[in-house]
């Protein structure tokens, strides 16, 4: 995706400004085919892409649904997953420790078949890292001790926008990433 002449005249100023940052598009994946039978809606013309057609990608609109029509889904509500259980003999994750939200209580769900950690990024960081067993004392996949570091993660709500004189083009969506604090090269 090119970046419009918005973005383009934010980043030149940007790199005027700061000569260690970058801007970048900020991307999102749409299914076009929803799109397209969305677009011939009228009342769905006006409102943000995904939110009421689904042709935003998430597991709301597109897994789960896709998983359920299969008719092998599970919902267990009101359960908060604690961590993962290891079988050292299979070397794979066996289980599911969950939480009941209403009762407390905990108990383990024996895993079927496949197996995916799809939280938040900080949900599936931090389900990792109680996934502690002899194999793994500090976390599932975490040997590296990198498991917690450097994360990312969508906050909601949160943001800037403003408006460019002379034109009707508008910013998309934009990331600046965070620049490196530790290694900055000198002004000298």
């Amino acid at each position: 995706m090119e970046m419009t002449c918005v973005e383009l005249d934010m980043r030149d100023a940007l790199a005027k400004k700061f000569d260690d940052r970058i801007m970048t598009i900020g991307r999102s994946a749409v299914f076009k085919r929803a799109c397209i039978k969305a677009a011939r809606l009228p009342l769905l013309r006006r409102v943000s892409p995904g939110m009421h057609y689904r042709s935003y990608f998430s597991s709301i609109s597109s897994t789960l649904p896709a998983a359920y029509k299969t008719g092998k889904l599970t919902l267990r509500p009101y359960s908060v997953v604690h961590s993962l259980t290891f079988d050292p003999k299979t070397r794979k994750v066996s289980g599911v420790r969950v939480i009941d939200a209403q009762s407390r209580n905990s108990m383990e769900i024996p895993k079927p078949g496949i197996f995916f950690v799809n939280a938040s990024a900080l949900e599936s960081t931090r389900i990792l890292l109680n996934s502690t067993s002899p194999e793994f004392p500090n976390g599932l996949a975490n040997s590296s001790g990198e498991l917690g570091h450097n994360l990312m993660d969508h906050h909601m709500g949160a943001g800037a926008s403003g408006a460019m004189p002379g034109t009707k083009t508008r910013c998309r969506s934009a990331i600046v990433p965070k620049w490196n604090l530790y290694f900055r090269a000198s002004a000298t």
